[in-house]
C-alpha cells in the first residue's frame, strides 16, 4: 500500500500516533477508532474493522470484517484512500478517487469527526 508522502508541519510524532484515538461524527451513532495499524467504524449496528496506514496527508483503508454476512466479500483486497486534516480534535476526510466502500465513504465524509475522551 504505498502512498506518496506529503510534508507536515508543527507536531514531531508520526501522523498514526497524532490522529489515534475514538472520534464521533456530526450525526447518526457514527463512531471510528483509530489505533496504530487498525481502524473500527461503527454506524450503528454495523462495524467493520481493518488495516490502515497512515501518512501525513492521507489514509488508506483496507476493509478485513464486517458484523455483517451481507458485507463478508465486499470490497475486500481493495484499499481506499482519502485525505484527512486534523485540526485540534477535529478530523475530516477527503475521498482521492473512486472508493469501493460506498457505504464507508458516505459515513466519513459526514465530518468533522470530533475526538472523544481526549
Amino acid at each position: 500500500m504505498a502512498i506518496l508522502l506529503a510534508g507536515c508541519a508543527g507536531d514531531d510524532r508520526p501522523p498514526a500516533e497524532r490522529v489515534a484515538g475514538t472520534y464521533r461524527a456530526p450525526s447518526g451513532p457514527n463512531t471510528l477508532e483509530l489505533r496504530g495499524d487498525s481502524w473500527t467504524l461503527t454506524s450503528g449496528t454495523l462495524v467493520k474493522t481493518g488495516i490502515v496506514e497512515v501518512t501525513p496527508a492521507r489514509m488508506a483503508f483496507v476493509l478485513e470484517r464486517t458484523s455483517s454476512p451481507a458485507f463478508d466479500l465486499y470490497c475486500r483486497e481493495t484499499v481506499d484512500v482519502y485525505d484527512w486534516e486534523l485540526e485540534g480534535e477535529a478530523l475530516r476526510f477527503r475521498a482521492v478517487g473512486h472508493t469501493c466502500d460506498r457505504a464507508a465513504r458516505a459515513v466519513f465524509m459526514l465530518g468533522p469527526w470530533r475526538r472523544v475522551g481526549s
